[in-house]
């Protein structure tokens, strides 16, 4: 069996280098919330990209559910979660993409 060594580092949002444009129309359907926010699963969700090196959109996972609430994550009395934890090696072993090179990127909604 071949041994794998992974190198897991934060990449900045523009990568991509793709102008994304909302239109007023579609502003109107988008949920808003603060940033600092409970994760609610039934108000929230997280997709998950992969592009290569070359940033060619490989695949994408909508309403990825692979994350964990931590022990910790629950909040007082309300809903959602205060921490959650995404793991991207095991995330891109899933996908298959154990032997090549990608990046992956989490958005969360």
């Amino acid at each position: 069996m071949a041994n794998y060594t992974y190198n897991i580092s934060e990449i900045p949002v523009d990568f991509t280098s793709q102008d994304v444009t909302i239109k007023d129309d579609d502003k109107k359907l988008i949920d808003s919330f603060d940033l600092n926010t409970l994760f609610d699963q039934s108000k929230h969700r997280i997709d998950l990209f992969v592009y290569s090196l070359d940033n060619t959109l490989l695949e994408v996972t909508n309403g990825y559910s692979r994350y964990t609430q931590l022990l910790n994550a629950a909040s007082a009395g309300k809903a959602g979660s205060s921490n959650i934890s995404i793991n991207p090696v095991d995330d891109m072993v899933n996908l298959g993409y154990e032997s090549g090179d990608v990046r992956l990127v989490y958005t969360f909604y």
